[in-house]
This record gives C-alpha cells, structure tokens and sequence, in this order.
C-alpha cells in the first residue's frame, strides 16, 4: 500500500472515530433530556439544545469526509492486507452500532414525551372541566368536620 493511501487509510478511520465520538455525546446529551425537562428549568433545556446542535452541527461537516472516505474504501479494500480491512470495517462497525444506539434512544425518548404532553393535556382538561364546573355552581362550601371530631 503506497504512502498516500495509509495515510487516507489512516485519515478515514480517524474520521470514523470522532463521528463516533458525536453519537456517543449525543447520546450523552439525550439520556439527560428527560431530566432536563422534567426539572422546568427552562433555561437547562435551552442550553441542552444548544449543546445537542453544536453535535449536530459537528457531524454535519463530518458528513462530506465520511462519503469521501467510504469511496475512497470501496476502492481500496480488495488492496489491503486482511488486518488493514478488519480494522476499518470494526471502526464502521462501531459507529453503525453506536448510530442504531443513539436512534433507539431517540425514539424512546420521543415516545416519552409524548405520554408527558398527553398526560399534561389530560390534566389541563381536566383541571379547565373542574374549573367550569365550579363557576357554573359557584363554590360550595366544604363541611366542616370540626364539631364531630370535638363531640367525641
């Protein structure tokens, strides 16, 4: 293998591992998200997005380099002796596996709130249907317990 292409050997897995490197902080970022919301600290779950668009945003200029690297290995790998290729498809291995992790965790954190929205929805209607309710009867008065529990 000349010169030139380990070191665009080397450049693609080193691409592979800091794309990987993005997941896992997403994933990071995503398994705090429920915490974050469920503190109502506004400014927490602002500064949770901003960090889940920085990653986003780190991967989005990965994205050109790795459809360049997965080219450039397309070509190449028939080349490379056996480790060479057993290196480069466990760094794709990993990050398809760490990819699948992060998009599970999405889903179930998705999943999560929605059932917090339709739970909250349920409550709000709830509360407004008591609310009307009241006005329209106006507020009664609760019995007071007070002399019975003095009479025994």
């Amino acid at each position: 293998m000349s010169i030139q292409n380990a070191e665009r050997l080397n450049l693609f897995l080193d691409e592979l591992q800091q794309t990987r490197q993005i997941y896992l902080k997403l994933i990071e970022l995503t398994e705090n998200q429920s915490l974050v919301i469920a503190s109502g600290a506004p400014e927490e779950v602002i500064r949770l997005a901003e960090a889940k668009s920085r990653e986003l945003s780190r991967l989005e200029s990965y994205e050109g380099k790795i459809k360049e690297g997965q080219k450039f290995w397309q070509e190449i790998q028939g080349l490379l002796p056996q480790r060479d290729r057993d290196r480069v498809k466990e760094a794709i291995r990993q990050v398809e596996d760490t990819l699948r992790h992060l998009i599970q965790l999405e889903e179930e954190e998705g999943l999560a709130l929605k059932r917090r929205r339709d739970e909250t929805e349920k409550e709000l209607k709830h509360l407004d249907n008591s609310r009307r309710l009241s006005q329209a009867y106006g507020t009664a008065k609760t019995p007071s317990f007070s002399s019975l529990d003095k009479r025994e």
